[in-house]
């Protein structure tokens, strides 16, 4: 049941009032709700906004939750000064609609900072509206491994720890927390052994968050992402 009412959860789940009262359109009560707190909430503490380009970066950012990014490459998509966009992902954290994730690789707060980033959304009916997606979007196995993951996040987060991924090269973890190395899978767990190199490197323990699979095997902990 926690399996086939996920999407549902994704894309409508975290609003009581589009779970209980089924003759709300979702995407129109989502999409009106986006323009009640972008241009007006949000603008009137920040006067000063450029409403197009501040709802486009919330747009793009939307699009690629749980990717990489960065700020000048976000800039140059979207015709627009650095340090305007800049500001804007401040907003958007500060108002708790996105949450940055840095790439444990890097020691020095600077090259964190300057680097690649994760974008993760506090709210993902949100991220879905917002690019007019219904939950028939969530069929596609990649789209769906992104909100699982996005999820995941979310439920590490909220457990008080700091989070971050890890990136060297072409050696990829989903994230790091404390005494552990957490890889999330959405389907078919596969090969773990560079997971397992990266946990080792590290010192760190390998929890594999999976859809159903609980067991432990090899030094592994497989963990069903509805048990978080």
């Amino acid at each position: 049941v926690l399996r086939s009412e996920f999407p549902r959860y994704l894309y409508r789940g975290q609003f009581p009032e589009l779970v209980i009262n089924d003759r709300l359109a979702p995407i129109d009560y989502l999409q009106s709700l986006l323009d009640q707190v972008i241009n007006f909430d949000i603008d009137y503490i920040h006067t000063k906004l450029d409403r197009t380009l501040f709802f486009n970066v919330f747009k793009a950012l939307s699009f690629s939750i749980a990717n990489e990014y960065s700020i000048s490459r976000l800039s140059l998509d979207l015709g627009a000064d650095r340090r305007e966009v800049t500001e804007y992902i401040k907003i958007f954290e500060e108002t708790g609609l996105f949450a940055t994730c840095f790439n444990g690789y890097f020691r020095k707060l600077r090259a964190k900072l300057s680097g690649a980033k994760k974008m993760y959304t506090y709210n993902t009916n949100l991220t879905l509206a917002v690019n007019g997606f219904d939950q028939s979007y969530l069929s596609d196995r990649r789209v769906f491994g992104q909100y699982v993951e996005n999820y995941v996040y979310l439920r590490l987060l909220t457990a008080g720890e700091n989070v971050e991924y890890y990136r060297d090269g072409d050696k990829e973890a989903d994230f790091i927390v404390g005494d552990r190395v957490y890889e999330v899978k959405s389907g078919d767990v596969g090969d773990t052994r560079g997971y397992q190199e990266i946990a080792r490197k590290l010192k760190k323990k390998l929890v594999v968050v999976t859809e159903n699979l609980y067991d432990k095997d090899d030094g592994i902990t497989y963990l069903p992402w509805y048990l978080l």
